[in-house]
């Protein structure tokens, strides 16, 4: 997943919007926190969509569909 719960950033279930009103205070008032969840969100998209990373995955899902059919 793209938002890992509490790491990069918060999941908030569709309509809560107290709990989002929350998390979005909390953020506020936090900036070590807040510093700290754009950090690691940073990482985590770096990683993820690494070309090289990415290449690599679109071969093998190529591969596999390949040797499907």
């Amino acid at each position: 997943e793209v938002v890992k719960h509490c790491e990069t950033g918060y999941l908030v279930s569709p309509g809560d919007i107290k709990l989002m009103a929350r998390h979005v205070i909390d953020l506020i008032n936090h900036q070590e926190l807040r510093a700290q969840m754009s950090l690691n969100s940073y990482k985590n998209a770096i990683e993820l969509y690494d070309r090289r990373r990415q290449f690599t995955e679109y071969v093998n899902w190529y591969r596999e569909v390949m040797n499907t059919e």
